[in-house]
């Protein structure tokens, strides 16, 4: 998120590539891929002359965001869990290595969903598993693996631009 405000002036208008307005103010900041993106702000004064500001923003080298479950998944990798820790297990996303704080509203699970080999996918809402979910876990042998898949949650503001990568679990005793 940005804040511009621009005082004793009679307009402003703010561009950029990946520059959304939320509110009277309020900015998101979406870039894509390279290495910087410069944000224009056209100002007009009182007198209709205007003036132009650029602001340049550094691009962060930002890994694909995780699905993770009990805080636990890496790229690439299995997951080994036992059917109780696959109980009580919470889902949630991140990044490993990368500091930023997702502890938002914005980043809450709403739902995902549970693939078994054979059987049909098993749609969860919340971020939590379900009966019905854990049931079909439970039936399953240890060193089984499934996956979790279709991770959602708000991004109201286009903030994380693809759906976080799955998670591969194998169970464990």
């Amino acid at each position: 998120p940005i804040s511009i405000a621009v005082s004793n002036c009679k307009s402003y208008e703010v561009s950029g590539l990946g520059v959304r307005e939320v509110s009277k103010g309020k900015y998101t900041l979406s870039p894509g891929q390279g290495t910087e993106v410069i944000v224009t702000v056209k100002i007009t004064n009182f007198d209709d002359s205007i003036y132009i500001e650029e602001h340049s923003f550094t691009i962060a080298n930002i890994p694909m965001l995780l699905a993770k479950i009990n805080n636990q998944n890496c790229y690439n990798c299995i997951v080994e869990l036992s059917k109780e820790e696959i109980k009580n297990a919470v889902i949630s996303i991140g990044w490993n290595d990368v500091k930023i704080d997702l502890n938002s509203k914005y980043c809450e699970i709403t739902e995902f969903t549970i693939s078994i080999t054979g059987i049909e996918k098993i749609k969860v809402l919340g971020n939590r598993f379900s009966e019905e979910g854990f049931k079909a876990i439970n039936k399953l042998k240890i060193g089984t693996e499934f996956y979790i898949l279709d991770v959602s949650y708000p991004n109201p503001y286009n903030i994380f631009r693809r759906n976080p990568q799955g998670i591969k679990i194998r169970i464990k005793e």
